[in-house]
């Protein structure tokens, strides 16, 4: 009988702490879409465009279909970029990418990136890419635990005219030794995140 009761309170112990972890991760995941969305909408203040959109709007694209839509229209109620009102719009193919300032996507949506950089080459827009290899893309980022790390290439932003400020150029990782610390400290995170959840 006492047997049977400490299982069965060792069975809720267990159930109480997979619920909690499960509840901490969910929160980690929220904290981790609203960073990424501060952190577009800063890339995106820090940048300087040859403008030639004539949208009254700064309009952010994100490539895929992407909770960071929601988040992205979520923050610009509260925010704008270059003293504009921000508007979010989805794009499910690279072909249909038109009249943005900023394009996001994250390499898990497998896009094609050398495609999206020549379907923007010439039209003053920031590509804004997540996990993507060293140096592919305009501004790349890397997830580390609840924070962003980034990486800039100057060469593809300027073929599209468009500039880094100096504090955006000063802080981004400069060498792809760093990058690859940087994923490889990902993908341990993941590793550790999952062995959690799965206990």
């Amino acid at each position: 009988m006492k047997s049977n009761v400490l299982i069965k309170y060792a069975l809720m112990l267990l159930c109480l702490m997979a619920m909690q972890a499960y509840a901490q991760n969910t929160d980690n995941e929220q904290v981790k879409r609203l960073k990424r969305a501060i952190f577009i909408f800063n890339v995106a203040e820090q940048t300087l465009y040859g403008d030639t959109h004539t949208d009254p709007n700064f309009v952010i694209g994100v490539l895929g279909k992407d909770r960071t839509v929601i988040d992205l229209k979520s923050l610009a109620q509260k925010r704008e970029i270059k003293n504009k009102p921000v508007k979010v719009v989805s794009f499910s193919s690279v072909k249909d990418i038109k009249n943005v300032d900023v394009v996001y996507t994250n390499y898990d949506k497998n896009f094609d990136i050398s495609y999206v950089l020549n379907k923007i080459s010439s039209s003053n827009t920031l590509l804004i890419t997540e996990n993507y290899p060293f140096n592919s893309s305009m501004i790349n980022i890397v997830n580390v635990g609840n924070d962003f790390q980034y990486e800039i290439n100057e060469k593809l932003m300027r073929r599209s005219n468009i500039t880094a400020y100096y504090n955006l150029r000063k802080n981004a990782i400069s060498t792809i030794e760093k990058w690859k610390q940087l994923f490889q400290n990902s993908e341990d995170t993941l590793a550790k995140t999952k062995d959690k959840l799965s206990e």
